[in-house]
């Protein structure tokens, strides 16, 4: 990948970040990634920034914990592809802070199967996507 992609990767997680133009001045202020590609363990608080090599990781462990289900989109082949090895499953928490602050997992198996909780209450994809709408946040960012 070369440097001008992966700046602009950069740039399109803060705008996800720093989203202060919707009118609820809602922000996603932290995330938890557990096995997700190449990163073991990660606790980001994005209020502060941060500084890794694994910029497009995250990018893509946001859009996955917001629902991406396209492998393509997600820069993966398989779905064992977004597990580190040898990890048997991949999770990504996404803290939104705003008006009313809620928090999404999203949970994958090597089998595929896909698990949402919002709030810590299991629940499915289409929950999630009416609740994030409610926050001016979709999947499909980086298209």
């Amino acid at each position: 990948m070369n440097l001008k992609r992966r700046r602009a990767r950069t740039v399109l997680l803060i705008q996800i970040v720093d989203n202060s133009d919707f009118m609820k001045k809602t922000q996603i202020c932290r995330i938890e990634i557990d096995n997700f590609k190449k990163i073991k363990r990660a606790d980001i608080e994005l209020l502060d920034g941060f500084e890794r090599t694994e910029v497009s990781e995250v990018a893509d462990a946001v859009n996955f914990a917001l629902g991406e289900g396209s492998l393509r989109k997600l820069r993966a082949r398989r779905i064992s592809d977004l597990i580190c090895p040898p990890a048997r499953l991949a999770k990504v928490v996404l803290y939104i802070d705003g008006e009313k602050p809620c928090w999404v997992k999203r949970t994958i198996g090597t089998a595929g199967k896909t698990l949402y909780t919002l709030d810590g209450i299991r629940t499915t994809r289409e929950r999630v996507m009416e609740k994030l709408g409610d926050f001016h946040v979709k999947s499909n960012i980086f298209d």
